[in-house]
């Protein structure tokens, strides 16, 4: 999921989830402005779990998921 999708990302993700069968969720662009609050309403509304975010444009950018933080 791309932190700046904004309210469409619930739908988006219903596809995913429909389509591939996505079973977690990676949250990308967290580097920028974006908060990345609909990645919250996916996890809950799907039940997928939040396992990866992206805070840079490289592979070393990607970090385990922290609710904590």
């Amino acid at each position: 999921m791309d932190a700046n999708q904004g309210s469409t990302v619930l739908e988006s993700a219903k596809i995913w989830k429909r389509d591939v069968g996505v079973t977690s969720l990676a949250l990308t662009k967290l580097d920028g402005l974006a908060k990345g609050g609909g990645v919250v309403g996916v996890s809950r509304e799907l039940g997928i779990p939040v396992k990866i975010v992206g805070t840079g444009e490289g592979i070393e950018d990607l970090r385990e998921f922290d609710a904590g933080r």
